[in-house]
């Protein structure tokens, strides 16, 4: 969750590379290209580890990230004013996992998406940047025990956190993700 580099503008719109080392205690990595300015494209992508709370006497209160990382790969194309797509946004996904249930590619369904849409209202932006493309490579089977919700919550947060450039603190993108997490696991 943590940025070791701020994104830069090149005044010759070169190719920059900007990563975040994925933090010791959450695994967790955000990794942003901006392309030349005459492309107006530019793309990143988040990776989340799945998790165990399934551990002896610590069940559901002691947990471990595991080294299988749920991945999201963004692309915006701003030189769009406009999208045909709902709320701006394609969802693509491959599944990796060998899980036979079905995941929506509906933005307002998803729930990877879903959660990112509820960070960005929250900040006032009704909606992904024009043209956003998310696709989801996901190798963590659901239903397993492998927290691949819990992922996908996380996943969200820092999706809307990135595509909103809302700079939100680890300390208030945690306050999503468990805000978030416990309603749907409340809910379901």
């Amino acid at each position: 969750l943590s940025r070791e580099s701020q994104l830069a503008e090149s005044p010759e719109g070169t190719q920059i590379d900007v990563c975040s080392s994925p933090s010791p205690s959450t695994g967790l990595s955000a990794r942003r290209r901006s392309l030349p300015r005459a492309a107006m494209t530019s793309s990143f992508t988040i990776r989340t580890p799945c998790s165990s709370a399934n551990i002896g006497p610590g069940f559901d209160v002691i947990g471990l990230a595991l080294s299988l990382y749920l991945e999201l790969r963004v692309t915006i194309d701003t030189s769009k004013s406009s999208s045909q797509h709902p709320l701006n946004c394609v969802v693509t996904y491959e599944d990796r996992s060998g899980s036979t249930e079905e995941i929506s590619l509906d933005p307002e369904v998803n729930l990877i998406t879903r959660v990112a849409l509820y960070v960005l209202r929250c900040h006032d932006q009704r909606a992904f940047p024009v043209e956003t493309h998310v696709h989801i490579v996901n190798p963590i089977p659901l239903g397993r025990g492998l927290g691949s919700s819990g992922t996908a919550v996380v996943a969200g947060v820092m999706l809307g956190n990135e595509v909103g450039r809302l700079g939100l603190s680890k300390d208030r993108l945690l306050d999503y993700c468990l805000m978030i997490g416990k309603s749907l696991f409340i809910t379901v």
